[in-house]
């Protein structure tokens, strides 16, 4: 659903106030901006203050096998780059603005081992590549993606894009420290082990909420070592074997790092072919801030900025006194949009407020 610039610079300011840190900004503001330049996927690089590879994310789960390969091949080995290197394309555009997207290093970009090897497998034809520099200092460079088949982004896409970059940046350099509620997202990874503890089946969500969950920083001395479910392959052994023994509880457990928090559970699975042993069944969900879950929910049901703003607020438990010195407005206009929340969902109190937006999309 394709939304308009003012419609996503709202969304942005609201998620801004979030308090997330940056990697779990980058996860939820990349999927709203593709509402505005619609695109096949996007890709986050953060750089350090020479241009030097410090993190990668990318929405594909696909990328997964092929970024392992590029560490593993590629990444610091003169002797395999018959391509130009990512470290050398960065120092390339070290002192100029991606934002022109000037095609000199746009042709750079594809010439190099970094595309070849990582994005272009996974079907990315057309990028528009913005450079972030918050008070100069360089912090990341984001990439939109559309397939070969699409149409190339347009001088319009790039003008957006131009437009929302200092909000995005803002967002992106505030070093975000708050501690939030958390309340589970709502996709759910699903993997399926026999009891010998091979892998029987996996969806996309599971493998990327395990890689994520798995690992902080994305390089080459952390990567290679990374296998998607081993960081979890103890806890498997030890349910299957109680399984063997005749235990069926489920088991529940949590990891939390840069990209967040994943909760994980372990069952049993009957399987209905003839002869065939029970299988186990992990599940992974990413646990949100509740601040975002309530944003979310705010914007499913078209209420206004201020009106979200103000129910964010509410959420982190913010008097109606000092909402309305953050906003600069009176406190009777706080207290009136309350009252209009109020009327609109037939609630009396915060909690109830709350409550029923939190449950009104789930299905």
């Amino acid at each position: 659903m394709k939304i308009t610039l003012n419609a996503f610079l709202g969304r942005l300011k609201r998620i801004c106030l979030l308090g997330l840190n940056q990697e779990q900004f980058v996860i939820h503001v990349t999927p709203e901006i593709r509402k505005i330049i619609p695109a096949y996927s996007s890709s986050f690089l953060w750089v350090d203050e020479n241009y030097n590879y410090k993190n990668f994310y990318d929405e594909s789960p696909d990328s997964i096998q092929h970024i392992n390969d590029y560490f593993k091949f590629f990444l610091d080995k003169k002797d395999n780059e018959t391509r130009p290197s990512l470290r050398n394309w960065l120092k390339q555009i070290k002192d100029s603005s991606v934002t022109n997207s000037a095609y000199f290093f746009f042709r750079k970009y594809k010439n190099t081992e970094f595309y070849n090897e990582i994005l272009r497998p996974m079907k990315y034809g057309h990028e528009l590549i913005i450079g972030l520099k918050p008070q100069g200092s360089p912090l990341g460079i984001l990439f939109l993606h559309r397939s070969i088949k699409e149409q190339p982004f347009s001088i319009k896409d790039e003008r957006n894009m131009v437009q929302i970059l200092p909000a995005l940046t803002r967002g992106l350099h505030v070093s975000q420290t708050a501690r939030h509620e958390l309340m589970e997202s709502e996709n759910t990874g699903i993997a399926l082990f026999n009891l010998s503890g091979h892998l029987h089946y996996y969806n996309e969500s599971a493998k990327r909420y395990a890689f994520l969950s798995s690992i902080d920083l994305i390089n080459a001395s952390t990567y290679l070592k990374h296998s998607v479910f081993a960081h979890v392959g103890d806890k498997i052994t030890r349910y299957i074997s109680l399984v063997k023994d005749g235990v069926t509880r489920d088991e529940k457990f949590s990891l939390t790092n840069r990209w967040g928090t994943f909760c994980f559970k372990l069952s049993t699975v009957e399987n209905y072919s003839r002869g065939k042993q029970s299988l186990i069944s992990l599940s992974i969900n990413q646990k949100n801030p509740i601040e975002y879950e309530l944003y979310k929910r705010c914007d499913d049901l078209n209420l206004t900025v201020k009106q979200s703003i103000i129910v964010s607020k509410l959420a982190k438990g913010t008097a109606t006194k000092n909402i309305a010195t953050e906003l600069s407005v009176s406190h009777n206009t706080v207290m009136d949009h309350i009252k209009r929340l109020h009327d609109k969902f037939n609630v009396t109190n915060r909690v109830q407020l709350l409550t029923t937006i939190l449950n009104s999309c789930e299905c």
